[in-house]
């Protein structure tokens, strides 16, 4: 009995032994695909042509970076507001998004089928701080801001969905359009923006506008400072949204202020570092053109 209890032990000893040397082979080859390499398996970016990298200037806490720069982040949901989609759109849309909180950097990857240009992107970096205040100056009583917002719409006259369903045909995409173009009466198309507000914002839009409307006063629209709209007010405003004009047969600008308002406003101070913008590829094909 002593004798194969000693065997026992024996081989107890040496199979400990094996797996301590096996434990002590060569890192590398045990451990796996390094970080970079999952890194690079996980993001396939040769699929995409354009892309835009911004870098969080302030400093902020790896928290507020997840908040900012994350997947669900709010760079991200500006970067799509730039392309005008619903959210039912959004996962639909083709992306992928790099964030390296140690560089505080975030790096977007798409397809640029929806004609969005690079001023546009850019302005996704921006604070866009909107206020509607009471009166002509910027430090007039508040009547709302940007949480007050749900949606803002560039829109020009005349018949839209034939202009879609021409524009349409030929492959453009509908936001790479340029609706400032004249018709064949020669006459330019006007351009105005249709700025929605939710129920908060109706009830503080019409309470103001009553008290402005006794004296025939103006209500003003700031845009990180700047006055970009100022009008007097008739009556009282009941409905949800309004519409601003101006802007002549220039729908860039109109389609510019309309993501400003949207965009939502971005507490910390972001930069562009790199951008990269192809334009959208449109059919020449004859047979297409002909549809």
């Amino acid at each position: 009995m002593k004798k194969k209890s000693k065997t026992k032990r024996l081989l107890c000893i040496v199979l400990c032994a094996v797996t301590l040397l096996a434990g002590c082979d060569d890192s590398s080859s045990n451990n796996g695909p390094t970080q970079s390499e999952l890194y690079e398996r996980e993001f396939d970016t040769s699929k995409y042509n354009s892309y835009i990298t911004y870098h969080i200037d302030d400093k902020i806490s790896d928290a507020d970076f997840e908040k900012v720069g994350g997947s669900d982040g709010q760079l991200l949901e500006r970067f799509k507001k730039c392309f005008a989609l619903d959210n039912s759109d959004h996962p639909s849309m083709g992306y992928q998004i790099q964030s390296e909180s140690k560089d505080r950097t975030v790096k977007i990857y798409f397809n640029n089928d929806k004609g969005v240009t690079e001023e546009l992107l850019r302005l996704s970096a921006e604070k866009n701080l909107v206020e509607m205040r009471e009166g002509t100056k910027p430090d007039g009583e508040l009547v709302l801001a940007n949480e007050q917002i749900t949606n803002a719409v560039a829109y020009t006259s005349g018949d839209k969905d034939s202009e879609a369903a021409f524009w349409g045909a030929i492959g453009l995409p509908e936001y790479a359009r340029d609706p400032s173009s004249k018709d064949k009466s020669e006459n330019p198309r006007e351009v105005t923006v249709q700025l929605k507000f939710n129920y908060d914002g109706q009830k503080k839009l019409s309470a103001a506008t009553e008290k402005l409307a006794e004296k025939r006063s103006k209500m003003t629209l700031w845009v990180d400072g700047k006055n970009v709209y100022s009008a007097t007010v008739p009556e009282a405003i009941r409905s949800d949204n309004i519409t601003i004009s101006g802007f002549g047969s220039d729908y860039a600008a109109a389609k510019k202020l309309a993501y400003q308002l949207r965009s939502g406003y971005l507490p910390y101070k972001v930069s562009v570092t790199e951008c990269k913008v192809s334009p959208p590829e449109v059919s020449t094909d004859s047979s297409v053109l002909a549809a």
